[in-house]
Order: structure tokens, then C-alpha cells, then sequence
């Protein structure tokens, strides 16, 4: 009988042992996952608090659905207005060295569907694979070079072909352009730098932009937006893009700054944004659908903030130490 309540009473002290320890196990995951909760709900709120000072913003996202900027919260659509601005300030604090010439700006138009082939490599995974644009110069002539970039790795960038002209939609595609290596690229970037002035004052260092690295999934999400895939086949095969040369300065760059201020862009600096830039706009049927004025994230819009580096570096082999 002693033994049997001896048992009794070892039983009970391992089912209350066994309680104590599930409590305290469920109270520790009840104080994680509230841990884990108020992260998150921090970060939602960080997002929401961005989309709407991106709102208040005059001349930047026209997006008017929070679910749209959660998901998109990463790319810049952009205005005309804003876009008309970045381009004018490149017009007028951009200067040719040798003030005998004047610095002729080389702005071409590619048809949509030669762009897509170009950057074939991103049939395999378009997620992580974009398009990066470099500035070069030859003779006086600010032009773009295109190669296709992984958004992280460096050995994956290729295809450097040199943009010197305007028109690439009717005498020329861009695919049929031979390549260049980037011993070369690297030479037309120096020669931009070197005798190129920005607001007066020789390029120094990697503060000043030279390059610009636009994601894939992003670009294609514009065409999305704007109706390029619901077009017919011909208005597909008219349908182009246009770059356009832009410089951020200290009164473009306060309105970028001010309206991306989120985990992607935190304590971002003047010279995270500084110098040269591209701005992108897709053309149907002949018209820029940056003159629409929808909203939306991409409709109506322009694209522009094309990864500055620092502070969100891409995978160009291209970097800083081999330009100064």
C-alpha cells in the first residue's frame, strides 16, 4: 500500500513537472512570437508611414493603393514633371571640358521586343537578372552603354554593346551590335569622367554616378502596367523605349531622399544619388505613356532611381576603383 501511494505520488509530481514545463515552453513561444509580431508590425507601419509621405510627394510615385506600394514599394516610378526636371538639370550643369565644343547629349529609342531579346539571359530566372547603363563619352558625345547584369554577381555581366546614335527602331536593331570588353567600356567611361564638369567642377570620385542598374522584374512590371503585353503584334513590334540623360543635384536629389525613406533607402545621403542618371519611358503607338495621367504604380509614369551605388550596389563588374 505504501509503495502503491509512494507510486502515486511520483506519478503526480511528473504530470505537474510535465505541466509547469509545457506552460513555460508556451509562454516563451507566446513572448517570441509576440516579439516576432511587433518586428513585423514595425515594419508595416515603417512601409505604410513611406507610402504615404510618398503621397505628400510632388514629383515622385503616383501610387494610390497601399497593396500596390507594399509590393512595389523597391522601384521609382517617377512624373513627367520630375522627369522633365532631372533631364533639364543635365542639360544645364553638365559641361564638355574644352569649352570650344558643346556636349552633345545621345538619347536612343530601342523597340521593346529587341531589348527582351537582348538580355535573353533572363529567361532562365528574370528575378535576378536586370539591365545596367553606363555613361560614356566619344569625341564630345555623352552616350549610354547597355550590358545585361546580375542584380549580385558580378562574373554573370556581359554583352557591352556601346548606344552612340538614336535610332535603333527602323535602320539598326540592338541586337545585331557587336559587343565590346570592358577594357574598353571602362576607356569611354574615363573619358566621361575626365572631360565632363558637373556644376563646374571635375568629376572626383565614385560620388559621381556613372552607372544605373535597372531590374528585369521591375521593367517588366512597367510593360505590364501600361498595356504592352495586351497590345497587337504590330503595335508590340513599334512599341520602343527611350533613355534619356538626367543629373541628380542637391535640389532633385532633396525630393528623392525625402520620399523613399524606407529599409531600402535608410540614411541615404546626397552622394548615394549624386551625378548622372538615365531616365526610361516606354512608347506606344508612337506616344510616351509618361504623358497619361493615370494612377497606379506604373501606369502614366517614368522610370528613373535605377539602384544608385552606394548605398544598394548591383553585380557590374565595372566599379569605382577601376574609374578613379
Amino acid at each position: 500500500m505504501k509503495n502503491r501511494i509512494t507510486f502515486i505520488l511520483i506519478a503526480l509530481i511528473i504530470v505537474a513537472l510535465s505541466v509547469l514545463g509545457t506552460y513555460s515552453w508556451l509562454k516563451q513561444t507566446a513572448q517570441l512570437k509576440s516579439a516576432e509580431d511587433a518586428e513585423r508590425i514595425a515594419a508595416m507601419k515603417k512601409l505604410e508611414n513611406s507610402y504615404y509621405t510618398n503621397l505628400s510627394c510632388e514629383n515622385t510615385h503616383n501610387i494610390l493603393d497601399l497593396n500596390t506600394f507594399l509590393n512595389n514599394y523597391r522601384a521609382a516610378p517617377i512624373t513627367r514633371q520630375f522627369a522633365d526636371t532631372l533631364r533639364d538639370h543635365s542639360r544645364k550643369f553638365l559641361a564638355y571640358k574644352p569649352l570650344v565644343k558643346k556636349l552633345i547629349f545621345v538619347e536612343p529609342e530601342i523597340k521593346v521586343a529587341d531589348l527582351i531579346t537582348f538580355i535573353d539571359t533572363l529567361r532562365n530566372n528574370p528575378k535576378q537578372f536586370g539591365f545596367q547603363l553606363y555613361s560614356g563619352l566619344i569625341d564630345n558625345k555623352l552616350t549610354y552603354i547597355l550590358s545585361v547584369c546580375h542584380k549580385s554577381d558580378s562574373s554573370l555581366e556581359k554583352k557591352y554593346i556601346v548606344l552612340d546614335k538614336v535610332d535603333y527602331r527602323t535602320t539598326d536593331s540592338i541586337t545585331g551590335l557587336k559587343s565590346i570588353n570592358k577594357s574598353e567600356v571602362i576607356t569611354l567611361i574615363k573619358n566621361y569622367v575626365n572631360n565632363v564638369t558637373i556644376e563646374g567642377n571635375d568629376q572626383r570620385d565614385s560620388t559621381y554616378k556613372i552607372g544605373r542598374y535597372y531590374p528585369f522584374e521591375e521593367f517588366n512590371l512597367y510593360l505590364q502596367n501600361n498595356g504592352y503585353y495586351g497590345l497587337s503584334q504590330l503595335d508590340k513590334d513599334e512599341a520602343f523605349v527611350s533613355f534619356v540623360h538626367g543629373y541628380i543635384n542637391t535640389h532633385s536629389d532633396s525630393l528623392i531622399i525625402d520620399c523613399f525613406q524606407d529599409e531600402i533607402y535608410n540614411n541615404a545621403k546626397y552622394n548615394d544619388y549624386k551625378g548622372w542618371t538615365s531616365i526610361l519611358e516606354l512608347n506606344i503607338k508612337g506616344k510616351p505613356v509618361g504623358n497619361a495621367n493615370n494612377s497606379g504604380a506604373y501606369k502614366g509614369a517614368l522610370i528613373e532611381i535605377g539602384k544608385p551605388c552606394p548605398p544598394r550596389c548591383d553585380g557590374t563588374k565595372i566599379k569605382g576603383r577601376d574609374i578613379w
